[in-house]
């Protein structure tokens, strides 16, 4: 009985302490610029849901495909029959993150994009700010991705897109996941 007493305790400070960790943004804002049959074009969803472990830096960013809205309405029109989700998974280079006050931090980000009948690895590059003085927020994270839409197969579905486009993510609030 006591051994059960004892592994019930170490289980329960065991999810505590690894929930402790993951800081989440729901409903931050992703930019994707580009060209468009010459012209310059700039996308944004505002549907970006992401969370990071601060102890294994690892990342999960998601959102809808048809959230993205550009200033061309047959565009709109092709993005908003999509049923697909975008989903990243991948690590900063660094060690941890830390809660307590700490200088900006320039990070690398390797992951795997995967969306309908495709898993791309990539990598892009960021900066981490922590916020202080707040309980509701830790941090405030900027990344920057370079996508090369040929090799999604982007261009086949949607013609005149060029493929060189730039992924940012701006701005967007960490808090401490309360799930």
């Amino acid at each position: 009985m006591k051994i059960f007493i004892v592994v019930l305790i170490l289980s329960i400070t065991w999810t505590v302490g690894f929930t402790q960790d993951t800081y989440v943004s729901r409903n931050s804002t992703i930019t994707l610029l580009g060209e468009y049959k010459g012209e310059s074009i700039q996308c944004q969803s505002h549907a970006l849901m992401a969370s990071i472990d601060y102890e294994s830096t690892k990342v999960i960013i998601r959102f809808p495909l048809k959230s993205i809205k550009t200033p061309i309405d047959s565009l709109n029109f092709l993005i908003n029959k999509s049923k697909a989700e975008i989903y990243f998974e991948g690590f900063l280079d660094i060690e941890y993150i830390s809660t307590d006050d700490h200088s900006p931090i320039l990070f690398q980000i390797n992951g795997v994009v995967i969306s309908p009948n495709l898993q791309k690895q990539i990598q892009g590059s960021g900066e981490l700010h922590h916020i202080g003085e707040t309980t509701e927020y830790a941090c405030r994270i900027g990344l920057e991705f370079e996508l090369d839409l040929k090799e999604f197969g982007i261009n086949d579905v949607i013609p005149g897109l060029k493929n060189e486009f730039k992924a940012i993510i701006n701005q967007m609030l960490l808090r401490r996941d309360k799930n």
